[in-house]
């Protein structure tokens, strides 16, 4: 245990450069690592597609995109 306190706190000072308290005891808890949910990911990826309509994308692969957001977004 003592020798993952010592090797988080180098983890966190490669990078993030402030060890605190706080931030040790998340590494070792495994609370540090953000989540993040699939809808809003999806959705995100459509607005990028949206705006790059014309230059890198094609009106049909946002058609599809949106169908298989919608289809996970069943609320």
């Amino acid at each position: 245990m003592e020798q993952q306190v010592y090797d988080f706190h180098y983890l966190i000072l490669k990078e993030e450069d402030l060890v605190t308290a706080e931030s040790l005891k998340s590494k070792l808890l495994g609370t540090d690592i953000s989540t993040r949910m699939l809808i809003p990911i999806f959705q995100d990826h459509n607005d990028k597609v949206e705006a790059l309509i014309g230059q890198d994308f094609a009106t049909g692969t946002l058609e599809l995109t949106v169908n298989i957001y919608r289809g996970f977004n069943l609320n």
